[in-house]
């Protein structure tokens, strides 16, 4: 069981972006089915989430009950499939619920990924590429409003707990992702195996060296590189690398799809830099199988 969990944490993100790769340059209708299924999925992730935050806010006196909600992840990661919404009032509504979830998940990575993709969203939709500039003044009004009410929303649920975990971030290090980072180069810094440094530790290798259990470095270019190794830390550089040359190619080559591109790399970062993505096989998918579905139209396109 322990061996099953292994292998599909390692490579279930490739299978589901190779078959969407694979469907999409195959059908090029498939992206449109495939946003349809996520738009469904949206409403059960949501629910469950809010579920999640109402018993989370009812255990304020315990730990778990003032730290942010992951599930946000499950939501904020769904962000390029709701920006592939053709019609713009409806796609406005998501990503403002979207960041009202993010806000009061009491999550500082979700509400920085979500602002940074909002502030593009608001740019790209409502000021470049569009002739009456008073809808982005609406927007952003409505963006604020919605900050400020799920911010007040949360504090009336949970003791003032979002404004202080806002104001906390000097003195806490970020929930001590300062202290993950310096641990874990620590344990990269004392390997003296070459064959250790080359392949790495194998699967968590952090949590299994810590001998914490549910523990990461909160860095997914430190989980690489300790758990796989430079080899596999220069790979996975190599995948920010493709993913911003297909970024770049969409801005002259199809502009449909270069918003949520650049929203699907801004979660992806952001999580990167500051959280755990690559060693989870479950919201992870949900960029990758939008990767895979956009470079398979892009193939498909290529060859007509």
């Amino acid at each position: 069981m322990l061996m099953l969990k292994v292998v599909l944490s390692v490579s279930l993100w490739e299978v589901i972006y190779f078959t969407f790769y694979r469907i999409q340059a195959t059908d090029g209708t498939f992206i449109i089915s495939a946003r349809k299924f996520f738009m469904l999925l949206f409403v059960p992730i949501v629910l469950l989430f809010i579920r999640s935050q109402l018993l989370r806010y009812s255990m304020l006196l315990s730990f778990v009950g003032k730290e942010g909600n992951n599930m946000i992840f499950y939501v904020i990661t769904m962000i390029p499939w709701i920006l592939l919404i053709n019609k713009r009032k409806y796609k406005t509504i998501l990503l403002i619920i979207v960041t009202i979830l993010c806000v009061i998940s009491l999550k500082r990575s979700a509400l920085i990924g979500v602002l940074l993709v909002d502030s593009f969203y608001l740019y790209i939709e409502f000021i470049k590429h569009s002739s009456n500039k008073a809808r982005a003044i609406v927007l952003f009004v409505i963006l604020i409003g919605a900050f400020s009410f799920s911010t007040n929303l949360a504090n009336n649920f949970s003791d003032n707990m979002a404004i202080s975990r806002m104001n906390s971030i000097k003195e806490d290090e970020g929930s001590g992702r300062i202290d993950h980072w310096k641990d874990t180069w620590n344990l990269v810094q004392s390997e003296s195996s070459l064959e250790k440094n080359l392949l790495g530790h194998g699967y968590c290798g952090v949590e299994v060296a810590l001998n914490e259990p549910n523990h990461s470095a909160h860095n997914d270019f430190l989980e690489v590189l300790y758990d796989y190794g430079w080899i596999a830390l220069i790979l996975y550089v190599f995948i920010h690398l493709l993913i911003i040359k297909r970024l770049k190619s969409l801005v002259g080559y199809n502009k449909r799809y270069l918003l949520p591109y650049i929203s699907s790399y801004i979660v992806f970062i952001v999580l990167s830099m500051v959280s755990h993505l690559v060693i989870y096989p479950t919201y992870f998918i949900f960029l990758t199988s939008f990767w895979g579905a956009i470079e398979g139209a892009c193939v498909k396109a290529s060859r007509s």
